[in-house]
């Protein structure tokens, strides 16, 4: 069946045939394959005679007038109408006036046929927009010719105006497509381009030449195998449309793609989300630093409590034995002497706690001077030294360059150096080998801390000095500390514009600890408040403390006097 043609017909000359009424149009050529034709002729006789002889090749609709030819093109429209000029109630040219009137039949090729009419109707049915005129008499052979002629260029016309109609949509859908903020490219059923938008040339860094009538595959061999090949096959071969992100190989960026089958192929749209998925990966990143870190401070609460209990219940132990009166005093001066040591580790741990807390505020200020790294080095020791012969280890000193001047807070720096002293001999097994070098590289004072102990994973090197760290390796091992030592070595270092540094082979196989402190010039260094000494010539303050337990190398003086 014909679809309405939505266009209607109004005369005020015959407003009695015509109520608005929707022309119905059939499709050319007609479902039997043949054009229609309205042969329009009020001599009977001449009418049937005429229908008769062309219906081998069309289908013919006759009337007797305009009127009746009119309501036959509301009920059908033909592909060709032939009208005789002169007829009752409505002649040919009054018809011809109507069908171009309207919208809908403007283009319908008409024939005027006469051998009465005036030479001035036959004039103004050409202004009027006649596409042929025949004389009367006629043969049947004469009027198909016309007629095959009147059809091929209505045909001709018709598929012009196709193609213009395709060209503007082409045209209108370039300009939308060129407009939008997606990069669009459409690929025909080989997946070869089609069209490309320049957003996705500028995408791709190609020119159209490149790409039009090229397959994707060819130009991009980099799909093979990938996301996006897979992708459009499945589209065109399930006629479907799918949406997807994808690490695109050609730019080596993330993209969301959305590809929907076409007539022709596929029309694909896609846009950059790079952006988006970095802003993304970073959110992923922070609130799994954020669930590390949380997990870390709940750690910490626990070893805290730990930490805290454990110097108490000694100290508790302590009162209630001192509270016996029979307590022989020897026993009471060792108790005394495991409190004190107690409160010692307590008081030290109160410290670190509150010095986190004021580096983490701003609101530790530093008493800088001019002070010997050596001196500091000595200090660091002396105040490990008990920790350091309960765990049974040897410790050597090597200090290669006498007059390291950095400034510096000695409290600070001693702080450091015992911090990094106390966590080698810590996670380093009993009888085992510490060793401590202070040199000179450049401009800088270097001191290593290095031990043969449990050794630092690969993968905790680059977390070693986050605060609430714990390496985690041993679970047995009780010694563990709150994991703050670290994080305030690196922090108090950092205020002193130096930096530190963990390395290691791995599990096993030991760490080194490397602080870097910028060097002064050579100078007296200033006196201290008895915080710090410098270390003399030949390392006496050494060797008598620790005996056999330190093996002690020091450079010789460029001059030594005989003592006086």
């Amino acid at each position: 069946m014909g679809h309405f043609l939505g266009t209607f017909i109004w005369t005020a000359r015959f407003p009695h045939l015509f109520t608005r009424v929707p022309i119905l149009m059939s499709p050319y050529p007609s479902g039997t394959g043949k054009p229609r034709i309205l042969f329009v002729e009020d001599e009977a006789t001449l009418r049937s005679f005429v229908a008769a002889e062309l219906s081998d090749r069309y289908i013919v609709d006759t009337a007797g007038n305009g009127v009746e030819a009119l309501k036959a093109v509301i009920r059908q429209k033909p592909d060709l109408v032939i009208t005789d000029i002169v007829m009752p109630e409505m002649d040919g040219v009054e018809l011809l006036k109507i069908l171009r009137s309207e919208p809908g039949t403007q283009g319908l090729p008409v024939l005027l046929i006469s051998g009465r009419a005036q030479e001035a109707q036959r004039i103004e049915g050409f202004r009027e927009g006649a596409d042929g005129y025949l004389a009367k008499p006629y043969s049947v052979s004469e009027l198909r010719a016309v007629m095959g002629s009147m059809l091929q260029a209505a045909e001709h016309r018709a598929e012009i105006a196709r193609r213009e109609a395709r060209e503007l949509a082409l045209a209108e859908r370039a300009v939308l497509l060129e407009s939008i903020t997606d990069a669009f490219y459409a690929l025909d059923r080989q997946l070869r381009f089609t069209y490309v938008n320049q957003r996705a040339l500028d995408y791709f860094k190609k020119e159209r030449k490149e790409l039009l009538g090229r397959c994707i595959g060819e130009v991009f061999p980099v799909l093979e195998g990938t996301l996006i090949e897979t992708q459009l096959e499945y589209a065109l071969r399930e006629q479907c449309s799918v949406a997807f992100e994808a690490l695109s190989p050609v730019t080596e960026t993330w993209i969301e793609s959305r590809i929907y089958p076409a007539a022709l192929g596929l029309a694909i749209y896609f846009r950059d989300i790079s952006d988006r998925k970095r802003a993304e990966q970073e959110l992923q990143r922070a609130q799994e630093s954020l669930r590390e870190s949380d997990r870390r401070k709940s750690e910490f609460l626990a070893l805290l409590a730990h930490e805290l209990r454990n110097p108490l219940a000694p100290i508790g132990n302590g009162l209630k034995i001192l509270k016996l009166p029979t307590t022989p005093d020897a026993i009471a001066d060792r108790t005394v002497e495991m409190m004190e040591r107690q409160l010692r580790h307590l008081v030290r741990l109160v410290d670190d706690l509150l010095d986190v807390g004021r580096i983490s505020s701003g609101k530790l200020q530093l008493r800088i001077r001019r002070e010997l790294v050596s001196g500091m080095l000595e200090n660091a020791i002396e105040s490990t030294r008990s920790f350091v012969e309960s765990r049974g280890h040897q410790l050597e000193v090597d200090i290669r360059a006498r007059d390291l001047v950095v400034e510096a807070d000695a409290d600070r720096l001693v702080q450091v150096f015992s911090n990094l002293l106390t966590n080698s001999a810590k996670y380093t097994e009993r009888g085992g080998c510490i060793r401590v070098v202070a040199d000179r590289e450049g401009s800088q004072a270097i001191v290593t801390v290095t031990d043969n102990g449990i050794g630092i994973p690969a993968e905790s090197l680059s977390n070693i000095f986050e605060m609430f760290s714990q390496l985690g390796t041993n679970p047995s091992r009780t010694e563990g500390g709150l994991g703050i030592g670290l994080a305030l070595v690196y922090r108090l270092v950092q205020m002193h514009s130096g930096t530190v540094s963990a390395d290691s082979q791995g599990l096993g196989k030991g760490s080194t600890f490397t602080v870097r402190l910028p060097l002064q010039a050579a100078q007296q260094p200033e006196e201290s408040a008895g915080a710090c000494q410098s270390v003399g010539p030949t390392g006496a303050g050494f060797a008598a403390d620790y005996g056999h337990a330190v093996h002690l190398t020091l450079p010789p003086p460029e001059r030594q006097q005989a003592p006086a």
